[in-house]
């Protein structure tokens, strides 16, 4: 059975260091109408010590005031850190310990002042997870780090695309985090990673973080963020040093590494390898995002598919330094409009030419693909060339290819070694091309 300790709502070295200060305090304590300094007689109990502690504990940092911190053990940790945890866990169901611990820090009320708080530390290897840990406003859960702590999904996660490991507690939760842990989707499990379903909320920005993570073989997404209905307010996430892998390979090939249905979300560091659909696929406005890489986009366990490495379908969405590696569709997809894209690299995409060998007939995808949208022009500065480049293991198919819908683009663009051409299909009126092939 699970085992509860309920213990100080810190961490043993931050107690500590909270007493040593405490005593520090203590004489001038009185005069500021804390209780007095304790002072055992010889003979007290060990436990009228320790509940004076508290009581001090109390005065100095009152509930619902202050954060706290509380340290959950996995069925793996050591002893040592078993004992002085707050949780317990059996690796089973272990989310319910998780899930516990961040209720107890949280009222779950999102205004930037005066809401509880806090961390929950998660110290172990592996925690079986069975149903979604549901953050709480205002707190975190950080790991040792994503190589070293794994929350493994099991097969009672099977929601799909809309049900991940981590979730909010409410459409309304605003301000968590997650940092420094792996998601493993297990071989029976059919959810995202993370699926965070964003209401009005009560301030204006969600201001989500999620970073340093390593997000292995989910049966669909690997991050999904969605505006929910009416106001949402899914907005200034932060994305930060996340390395998806396999996302949906076994399950569909609708699944992308991430799917960014939220506006105003930094993106910055993040990779996407070996997805089924896209590597990163932005539906939304206002998204930023700054070296990362999509490869492999299209492999899944059904077959190849059309993934493209970055699928631009929103509006006003920003890359700099990002790089479209042997994809399978495209690697960048540019729908939509009053996009900025710099530094771009697109290396030999198109992968599934042939049945994904790249030889022969049948390319499947161009370096950059524009359809744009009327009346919203978009500029694109990078270059895009096939390292593949021996006369016969071509692919991709053109350096730059123009949709008929395409808009009016600034395009900067240096292309070599592509299968049919630099450029294909008709360059939009009232565009400004710049090739250097």
């Amino acid at each position: 059975m699970p085992v509860h300790r309920r213990r100080p709502t810190v961490f043993p070295w931050e107690r500590r260091r909270f007493l040593a200060l405490l005593a520090a305090a203590v004489p001038s304590a009185a005069a500021a109408g804390f209780p007095g300094p304790v002072q055992a007689p010889v003979g007290t109990p060990a436990r009228d010590l320790a509940a004076r502690v508290a009581e001090l504990e109390r005065a100095v940092r009152p509930a619902g005031r202050f954060a706290a911190s509380l340290l959950v053990a996995a069925n793996d940790a050591p002893p040592a850190v078993k004992d002085a945890a707050d949780y317990v866990c059996d690796g089973v169901d272990d989310q319910e310990q998780i899930n516990a611990a961040l209720e107890s820090l949280s009222n779950d009320r999102s205004p930037a002042f005066g809401s509880q708080g806090g961390s929950v530390g998660l110290w172990g290897r592996s925690f079986s997870i069975s149903a979604p840990i549901r953050l709480r406003a205002h707190c975190e859960v950080q790991g040792q780090g994503r190589m070293v702590t794994t929350l493994q999904a099991t097969a009672d996660l099977d929601g799909g695309e809309k049900q991940g490991v981590f979730e909010l507690n409410s459409p309304d939760t605003q301000y968590t985090g997650v940092r420094g842990l792996g998601i493993h989707g297990g071989p029976d499990s059919s959810c995202s990673g993370i699926f965070y379903e964003q209401g009005r909320g009560t301030e204006w920005d969600a201001s989500h973080l999620l970073s340093n993570l390593y997000i292995y073989r989910t049966g669909h997404h690997g991050v999904y963020l969605l505006n929910g209905p009416g106001d949402s307010r899914l907005r200034a996430g932060v994305l930060d040093t996340i390395r998806v892998l396999e996302a949906g390979r076994r399950v569909t090939k609708g699944a992308s590494g991430y799917f960014i249905d939220s506006p105003d979300t930094c993106i910055a560091n993040c990779e996407s390898g070996l997805s089924a659909g896209h590597g990163f696929r932005l539906p939304n406005a206002n998204i930023q995002l700054a070296n990362c890489k999509s490869w492999f986009s299209g492999r899944s366990a059904d077959g190849f598919g059309q993934g493209n490495g970055f699928h631009l379908d929103g509006h006003r969405i920003s890359l700099v330094g990002c790089t479209a590696q042997d994809n399978y569709g495209h690697g960048y997809f540019i729908a939509g409009g009053d996009h900025s894209i710099s530094g771009a690299v697109a290396d030999s995409n198109g992968y599934n030419g042939g049945g994904g060998s790249g030889r022969g007939a049948g390319y499947t995808g161009s370096g950059f693909y524009l359809r744009g949208r009327k009346g919203h022009p978009s500029t694109v500065q990078g270059t895009s060339f096939d390292q593949k480049y021996d006369g016969a293991n071509l692919y991709q198919q053109y350096g730059v290819q123009f949709a008929d819908a395409a808009a009016r683009v600034n395009l900067t663009l240096s292309v070599g070694r592509v299968a049919v051409q630099a450029v294909g299909g008709e360059v939009p009126r009232g565009s400004r091309v710049s090739l250097v092939s």
